[in-house]
């Protein structure tokens, strides 16, 4: 949107703030900061908006197969006893 890459190559995080404050500076002496302000503000919309839009909902996961279910069930049993016996040796 403002023609800048966010993060130059090898840029720390002063230098990039300090290019960026440079680049806010110079658009607010053009008199493009406002506009930019207010065109972010018109694409987000006012809060309610999302109303009319359905979303769509996806699981963060992925179901696995029983067959994987089960190998975590033994992997778990096995770890619980060996973690056991450890404990009664010790």
């Amino acid at each position: 949107r403002l023609g800048e890459p966010i993060t130059l190559f090898g840029e720390r995080e002063m230098e990039r703030r300090d290019r960026l404050r440079a680049l806010m500076v110079r658009l607010e002496a053009d008199g493009q900061f406002d506009r930019l302000l207010r065109v972010q503000e018109d694409e987000q919309g006012a809060p309610g908006d999302d109303d009319d839009m359905e979303q769509i909902q996806y699981p963060f996961f992925t179901e696995g197969t029983n067959q994987l279910l089960q190998a975590r069930v033994d992997i778990a049993m096995f770890l619980m006893t060996e973690n056991n016996l450890n404990r009664c040796l010790s």
